[in-house]
């Protein structure tokens, strides 16, 4: 009885996804992975949630089938378990060793399919684990591309604001669903003669500056990867490059102080006080750069929320 309960619930909770993506409504998720995993994906979100939703009303009908004493029924609900484990680990590893940004949604699910497993029997979870743990050895020993080796700050662009900031870019990295990364952008609409790229960490379903371009394409997973191969963990931040370096800044304060020194009214291109506290160094195509303290962050990696990552960090 306790195994239906679940798979019910698991059909409760892909369908419900399912739903709320068909409809345009805000998804199930607790942080920014799922976004970021789900631009992965080479089919919409909507067809993958389905997918396992499917999953879960077959499991719910070879289980019920299974009541009435057939082995036959038995053995491929015995099979779709284990097919189910080996899909989780999949997913698991993907997350862990490619993105390093974990989906709440993802484990939620993949929570649900380890318990079905356990319910099962000893001899049934052994057996999945076997092909969880499988997958997760076999990704252990490929070798994956560096994050930071082949990446475009320019591919990751989504819009880009107009104006003048000389020989500068700047790149904003930034979530739709962080309420800092939300209260930056604000400020920039509100009074802005900077040109400035915004570079999101996951899907765009709303972007508040009418006065943007919007391009056409965008990789979000490339975002992640750079801000990964810096060790950034948190946005918002804001990379400004030039002839003479490369800075960054982290959290909504460093952003908003830089931007009001720099971007309202004429940009002059001079050294301010904040920028006069950051050293760069760009030499023999390597970058160095100096990290401000953090103040109003979210989070950007495997237990992405919008609260402040670095518990032991600098302040």
């Amino acid at each position: 009885m306790l195994n239906l309960i679940i798979v019910l619930i698991g059909i409760l909770v892909t369908g419900t996804q399912t739903a709320l993506i068909f409809f345009g409504e805000q998804a199930i998720c607790f942080n920014e992975g799922c976004a970021v995993v789900e631009s992965f994906t080479k089919v919409p979100p909507v067809i993958f949630n389905l997918a396992g939703c499917l999953y879960f009303l077959l499991i719910f009908y070879t289980f019920c089938r299974a009541r009435s004493g057939s082995d036959g029924w038995r053995q491929l609900a015995s099979l779709l378990l284990l097919a189910g484990m080996a899909a989780e680990g999949v997913l698991v590893a993907f997350q862990y060793y490619i993105v390093d940004i974990f989906c709440s949604y993802c484990l939620i699910i993949c929570s649900l399919v380890f318990a079905l497993n356990l319910i099962a029997g000893l001899k049934q979870f052994c057996r999945g684990i076997v092909a969880f743990v499988a997958v997760l050895v076999a990704f252990s020993v490929l070798q994956f591309s560096s994050p930071g080796g082949n990446i475009s700050l320019e591919g990751g662009v989504y819009a880009r604001l107009a104006g003048d900031s000389g020989a500068k870019k700047m790149y904003l990295f930034f979530s739709e669903t962080c309420p800092h990364c939300e209260e930056v952008i604000a400020t920039i609409n509100e009074s802005n003669t900077c040109e400035i790229a915004f570079n999101p960490v996951g899907v765009i379903t709303d972007f508040p500056l009418e006065n943007a371009v919007v391009k056409d394409g965008y990789r979000a997973e490339g975002n992640v990867a750079f801000l990964a191969s810096l060790g950034i963990r948190e946005i918002p931040v804001l990379v400004i490059t030039g002839p003479g370096g490369a800075e960054v800044l982290k959290g909504k304060n460093r952003i908003d102080d830089y931007l009001d020194k720099n971007c309202r009214g004429q940009f002059s291109g001079e050294s301010s006080a904040l920028e006069s506290r950051m050293s760069s160094v760009l030499s023999d195509g390597e970058t160095d750069f100096l990290f401000l303290e953090e103040e109003q962050n979210c989070e950007v990696n495997t237990n992405v929320d919008c609260n402040d990552l670095n518990k032991n960090g600098e302040n």
